[in-house]
């Protein structure tokens, strides 16, 4: 079985935290809720968390099934989830989805599959190897230029909720979030359409090459991917070789310095982040 140390901290203690993980069998399943404002989910009543935690739970009892692919099994729970919720809710009006990370052991394999920006640590012997689904960083949809618009004529500091900008922002979350054809701009994540599961990075290492892995949101990653304090090889690797709660700590002290700057970019001051570690 694999055996995984989770450690989170949510982004705030008024909010629920919309990360999600858990371990069973020989599968791990990490999935970072989108924590878009409800505005940009007027389909549907449901939170951003209530959907990561079931979808996390679906997706590990789906990998319990060796005879079924990594894509295959979450393309089984982004149904399962959606047919919970599709009788009452508008899902492609705006609805709650998920970043999605796990790896499965099989036989003398070990199996990823990386479903958006949240990142998988394989540390061996001879380093770190980062993955991380960059497509959301790599969209350049028009829509994102109007939004920056609207941005550009208000005050980050106190304009968070202005109605222009959550409108403008919900119709470039809808344009690039799964979107409508495989060649259209935009990236993809677990929401409610199984096809999603098709566009995951997926991969297998053999489980000797291994010396730990960490599955990691990417508020867990933002001493690499933000702020330049390490490498991303080398955040995994301190997660795996020293304490996560250290490293959280200290990506919390990080926000902190930040915070002014952050708001001024509308970027969010602080984030839930998880990160699931095993060793062997």
């Amino acid at each position: 079985m694999l055996r995984a140390d989770i450690t989170t901290i949510p982004a705030t203690a008024t909010r629920p935290n919309e990360d999600a993980a858990g371990c069973r069998g020989d599968a791990i399943v990490l999935m970072d809720g989108a924590g878009m404002p409800a505005a940009t989910r007027a389909g549907c009543s449901h939170s951003v968390d209530w959907f990561s935690h079931l979808a996390v739970d679906r997706y590990l009892g789906h990998l319990q099934d060796p005879a079924a692919t990594m894509p295959d099994a979450l393309a089984q729970t982004i149904a399962d989830v959606a047919g919970m919720h599709s009788g009452t809710c508008d899902l492609d009006a705006g609805s709650p989805s998920a970043t999605v990370v796990a790896v499965r052991r099989v036989g003398g394999e070990l199996q990823h599959l990386v479903l958006a920006d949240s990142s998988l640590g394989l540390v061996g012997p001879d380093g770190a190897r980062v993955i991380t689904d960059d497509r959301l960083a790599k969209v350049r949809h028009p829509l994102g230029a109007q939004l920056r618009d609207v941005r550009s004529r208000l005050d980050p500091r106190q304009d968070q909720d202005d109605p222009d900008m959550l409108e403008a922002w919900r119709a470039y979350d809808l344009a690039i979030r799964n979107p409508p054809r495989p060649d259209a701009d935009g990236f993809w994540c677990a929401g409610h359409r199984p096809e999603a599961a098709d566009h995951a990075l997926t991969g297998s290492t053999p489980v000797d090459e291994v010396a730990g892995v960490v599955l990691a949101s990417d508020g867990a990653m933002r001493l690499a991917e933000i702020f330049d304090e390490l490498t991303p090889e080398a955040l995994v690797t301190a997660y795996l070789r020293e304490s996560a709660d250290h490293w959280l700590a200290r990506t919390r002290q990080v926000e902190t310095v930040h915070r002014e700057e952050s708001v001024r970019c509308w970027r969010k001051p602080c984030d839930d982040a998880t990160v699931a570690v095993w060793a062997r």
